[in-house]
């Protein structure tokens, strides 16, 4: 496993590696946003991208929605994480109508939470391949793209 750990968090990421958008329900009945999953040196990177007045909801807190109430204190993080990495992989395997692949183009995440390495578990240390997350709000630098991944909110 490569050691991922950094100096210090950093506060933002730019890429333009292989970047997958599609509309995402993270609270019933019509709470919906633009989950984009890509990767950044290593790490998963699984954000929203913020709507038209740049809000976007924090996964770490739908996360928290989805998972059990009974979780050890010393475990959220990893939990949380966890849950974040798997549905945003879950983007790439199954394919999603209407979704936005881009490669090549380039974006910008504001990061809002990092979990660098998952504990080992009964079937390794990776989760859906990954040995950690950066997830919080991502944009897109070309303007025309953006307007075109939020229109997807818009189709049914």
């Amino acid at each position: 496993m490569p050691n991922l750990k950094p100096k210090s968090e950093p506060k933002s990421l730019t890429g333009n590696a292989r970047l997958i958008i599609a509309p995402f329900l993270y609270g019933w009945p019509d709470k919906r946003c633009l989950l984009a999953y890509t990767s950044h040196e290593g790490l998963a990177v699984v954000a929203a991208l913020p709507d038209e007045k740049g809000m976007a909801p924090s996964l770490w807190d739908v996360a928290a929605n989805h998972l059990a109430t009974n979780i050890r204190p010393d475990d959220v993080d990893e939990q949380y994480a966890r849950w974040v990495v798997s549905t945003g992989w879950g983007y790439s395997v199954i394919r999603w109508n209407p979704s936005l692949t881009l490669d090549g183009e380039e974006w910008t995440v504001t990061i809002r939470k990092t979990v660098r390495e998952f504990k080992e578990h009964q079937y390794g240390r990776a989760v859906c391949g990954w040995y950690g997350v950066h997830t919080g709000a991502l944009t897109l630098k070309d303007p025309l793209l953006a307007n075109k991944a939020r229109g997807m909110l818009n189709e049914r």
